[in-house]
C-alpha cells in the first residue's frame, strides 16, 4: 500500500498569501505529468504528491494572489485521457492525477486533496471539474468542495464524459481558504477498484456575499444545457440591457444588446460545444452565471 503524503510545507507557504480583493477572471489549472504541461495562461500542477503553486494566474495572465497545494496525495499521474476534446488543449484533456479507493498495483489512495488559500471570503465562487480517461465506460468521480459550507458534484469519467461539472455558490472559509477532495463514487458500475480522476479545474468569482447579494438581480438561463438559443432573464423582472459571453480562456465570443424586455433570446448556434460564462446587465447591476452548449 502506498503511504499517503501530506504537503505541510506547501500549507505553510501558502498561508502567508493575503486574500485576493480585486475582481479576478477565470483561473484554469491543469493536473498531470511534466511531459504535457499546458500552454500559458494555464496553471500547471505536476506533482501529484506535494505539488503547489504559490500565485495562480488568471486566463488573462494576471496574478491573483491565490495559491493551490496538493495536501492529500493522489496515487499517480497519467496520460490516458481524451486528446481530441475541442474545448481544451490536448495537454489538458490528456493527462491527469488519479487515485483508487481499493488496492491495485500496490497503490491505494481513497482520496486526493487540494487546498486553496488567498480567496476572498466576501466573494462567491463557481468551481468546475473536468475528468477524462479513454476508453473506459464508468469511473464515476466525486468532487467535494469544503468552504464555509460543503457541496459536491459527480462526473462519470468515460467516453461520453461531459465537458465539466460545476459546484456553484461556493463561499470560502473566513480565512480565505477551502479544501477540495477528489474520490470515487461508491458502488459505481464497472469501477470495483474505485478509480477517480481530475484533469483540470476552473474557478471564477460569481457574486458577493452579504446583504448586497440579496439586492442584486438574480439571473436565469433556459434551457441549460442548450444547443442553438438560450433565454436570459432576471428573476426580478428587470429588463436585460446588455449580454456578454466568454469562453473558458476568458475571451469574449458573443455580445448582444438588450431589446428592452425582461427575457432576452440569444442565438448561440455559432459557438462550439463547451462551458461559457455569461454576464448580463440590468438597471440594478450585473450578474454572472455559467451555461453549457451541447
Amino acid at each position: 500500500m502506498m503511504i499517503k503524503k501530506y504537503s505541510f510545507l506547501a500549507l505553510t507557504l501558502v498561508s502567508f498569501m493575503g486574500a485576493a480583493t480585486a475582481q479576478i477572471d477565470t483561473v484554469n489549472i491543469d493536473f498531470g505529468e511534466t511531459m504535457q504541461t499546458a500552454p500559458a495562461p494555464w496553471n500547471n500542477l505536476t506533482d501529484y504528491e506535494v505539488g503547489a503553486i504559490a500565485d495562480l494566474n488568471d486566463c488573462k495572465g494576471n496574478l491573483t494572489g491565490i495559491s493551490i497545494a496538493v495536501t492529500d496525495s493522489f496515487s499517480m499521474d497519467g496520460a490516458g485521457g481524451n486528446s481530441n476534446d475541442p474545448n481544451y488543449p490536448k495537454e489538458v484533456s490528456n493527462d491527469y492525477f488519479y487515485g483508487n479507493t481499493q488496492l491495485a498495483f500496490g497503490m491505494q489512495q481513497p482520496t486526493g486533496g487540494l487546498t486553496l488559500n488567498g480567496l476572498n471570503p466576501g466573494k462567491v465562487y463557481s468551481f468546475g471539474f473536468y475528468g477524462s480517461r479513454y476508453p473506459i465506460s464508468n469511473r464515476e468521480t466525486k468532487y467535494i468542495v469544503n468552504g464555509a459550507v460543503q457541496d459536491s458534484a459527480s462526473l462519470v469519467i468515460g467516453v461520453t464524459t461531459p465537458v465539466m461539472v460545476w459546484v456553484n455558490g461556493v463561499v470560502p472559509k473566513s480565512d480565505g481558504s477551502l479544501e477540495i477532495t477528489v474520490t470515487a463514487v461508491p458502488n459505481a458500475t464497472d469501477n470495483p477498484t474505485g478509480y477517480y480522476y481530475i484533469n483540470a479545474m476552473s474557478f471564477i468569482e460569481s457574486g458577493t456575499v452579504g446583504i448586497n447579494e440579496t439586492e442584486m438581480a438574480q439571473i436565469s438561463i433556459f434551457p441549460n444545457p442548450a444547443k442553438d438559443v438560450i433565454n436570459v432573464s432576471f428573476e426580478s423582472g428587470d429588463d436585460v440591457k446588455h449580454i456578454e459571453v466568454y469562453n473558458l480562456n476568458g475571451s469574449k465570443v458573443l455580445e448582444v444588446m438588450g431589446e428592452g424586455s425582461s427575457t432576452q433570446a440569444v442565438n448561440i448556434s455559432a459557438l462550439v460545444k463547451g462551458v461559457y460564462t455569461l454576464k448580463a446587465n440590468s438597471s440594478t447591476g450585473e450578474q454572472m452565471t455559467r451555461f453549457t452548449i451541447e
